[in-house]
């Protein structure tokens, strides 16, 4: 059955989560989504949204967005404005960025500031 293949041993499949992960890494401050890395990638999307919660356990939307916490935690910390950096690591909006930093960093960016 093709749903319980473990995809571990197949090389294919480590080359295509390196590329996914790559891609992330490189684009996570850009405007992207499973669409884009699917058409970017030549992968269908539910294989990549498979990939994600089998290997990384988090869904996609997840993990570019801690990237996207991770490095606004940097930019706060070099002094750059709330709202600057929320826009600098790829968040749409403030509102979503202050969601996804309390979630990741269990404080708002104000009291990360604080610490």
């Amino acid at each position: 059955m093709l749903s319980v293949m473990d995809f571990q041993d197949n090389p294919t499949d480590q080359d295509a989560i390196k590329r996914i992960l790559k891609y992330c890494v490189e684009h996570y401050t850009e405007p992207i989504n499973l669409e884009i890395l699917s058409k970017e990638l030549y992968l269908n999307k539910d294989y990549i949204s498979h990939v994600f919660k089998e290997r990384m356990h988090m869904n996609y939307k997840d993990f570019v967005n801690k990237l996207r916490v991770e490095h606004a935690a940097r930019l706060l910390k070099k002094g750059m404005r709330v709202t600057d950096a929320a826009y600098e690591s790829g968040f749409a909006s403030v509102r979503t960025f202050n969601r996804a930093f309390q979630k990741y960093m269990q404080m708002t960016p104000r009291e990360y500031l604080r610490d």
